[in-house]
């Protein structure tokens, strides 16, 4: 990946993260789907700075930001991985974020979504919030 591609992504990410942010703040809609019963205030205190703002520097060049924007995003899966895993729920947030995740490689995008349906189906995640 180019240094183009590399800052076009994160700058996404960060106008992505932002427009998430002013949903969750503003749509109760946006803020029950996605973060459920995780207090909005609080998460955004930790990920507006070590994702949000470090997306943007990012984008802008500076290694240090997206190598934090990085490991801030395979934390924050760690723990949402955790937190559905002991509480049984997930919203739809955490189901969208793993499947635009691989957004450059559609197959695997498809197989997200596909294998989230299946466990549904199964029973196996049988409290998972759709919504």
């Amino acid at each position: 990946m180019n240094a183009v591609w590399g800052r076009s992504y994160f700058a996404l990410q960060a106008i992505a993260g932002a427009a998430w942010w002013v949903g969750v703040f503003t749509l109760p809609l946006v803020r029950e789907a996605t973060l459920g019963e995780l207090d909005p205030q609080l998460v955004a205190l930790f990920d507006l700075p070590l994702f949000v703002a470090a997306s943007g520097l990012a984008a802008l060049g500076v290694r240090w930001a997206a190598v934090l924007a990085t490991v801030w995003t395979v934390l924050v899966a760690l723990a949402l991985t955790g937190y559905a895993t002991i509480t049984g729920l997930a919203g739809w947030g955490v189901l969208v974020g793993a499947a635009l995740r691989p957004a450059l490689k559609p197959r695997s995008c498809e197989r997200a979504v596909e294998t989230a349906l299946s466990l549904r189906r199964s029973g196996c995640v049988a409290h998972l919030h759709w919504g």
